[in-house]
């Protein structure tokens, strides 16, 4: 759980300094003060700059957050094998839709989707991920099911790879056929 916790505190973070800077700017309009008013129109827009400058670093700057769309080559390696989405137990009975249809949400954190645009997203392993994957992704041991979906099931047009980490992200819900296995980190 402390992966969900480090999200939510940069979240919570970056919103709190982008509404500072709203704030800020809006007392600004109010105030006659020119002193005042001028201290206030700075600190509305380094509110709202830092926060920019913060989506412009992990998006431009971090080689790992780099995604594509996949290529006719790699789509066609891609479309033999099987995506896997870990999650937790009590996430279990909103996913499951019976009949082997699955419904999973999207991730709605900020930070997560930084490098998709902001779009919520589900996020998918190509393939059962390894020690390394499950730690660079912040995959605790109590996330003990695994959803598996074919990628052929996919819409191409949603998808999105990471190459650091080979993990797929699907832009949007997904609504279709998968698996519900239990799972154990080794």
């Amino acid at each position: 759980m402390q992966s969900k916790h480090k999200f939510m505190i940069f979240d919570i973070s970056f919103y709190f300094i982008l509404l500072v800077g709203i704030i800020a700017l809006s007392l600004a309009i109010v105030i006659t003060d020119n002193v005042n008013r001028s201290i206030f129109i700075f600190l509305g827009i380094i509110c709202i700059v830092i926060p920019i400058l913060i989506i412009c670093y992990y998006y431009y700057c971090r080689p790992n957050l780099k995604v594509h769309k996949p290529t006719d080559s790699e789509w066609n390696d891609l479309l033999k094998k099987t995506c896997w989405h870990i999650t937790y137990e009590e996430h279990i009975k909103n996913i499951d839709k019976g009949n082997n249809n699955i419904y999973l949400k999207t991730k709605k954190s900020l930070s997560a989707n930084i490098a998709v645009i902001l779009r919520p997203s589900v996020y998918f392993f190509i393939g059962e991920p390894d020690k390394e994957q499950l730690i660079r992704n912040d995959i605790d041991k109590n996330r003990n099911y695994v959803i598996y979906v074919d990628i052929k099931d996919l819409d191409r047009n949603k998808v999105m790879i990471r190459k650091y980490d080979n993990v797929l992200i699907y832009i949007g819900p997904y609504h279709g056929k998968g698996k519900i296995r239990n799972y154990t980190q080794d």
